[in-house]
């Protein structure tokens, strides 16, 4: 089965490694167990990305 959440720890090359899975009301998977980053590692790489964003924007000249 295809599955696009990519922070879900059954995920594996975009396909689900369950097999079988609940769906909700509303058609999301109810067996999704999201990834928890570590705080600083997570801080760190919003810091690195919001710095390369800011660097395109000035590229570009914006």
């Amino acid at each position: 089965m295809n599955c696009a959440n990519i922070y879900c720890i059954y995920n594996r090359r975009f396909e689900c490694i369950l097999d079988e899975i609940n769906l909700d009301s509303i058609g999301m998977c109810d067996d999704c167990i999201m990834v928890n980053l570590d705080e600083y590692l997570l801080e760190a790489e919003k810091e690195r990305q919001f710095l390369e964003f800011e660097k395109r924007l000035i590229e570009n000249g914006n």
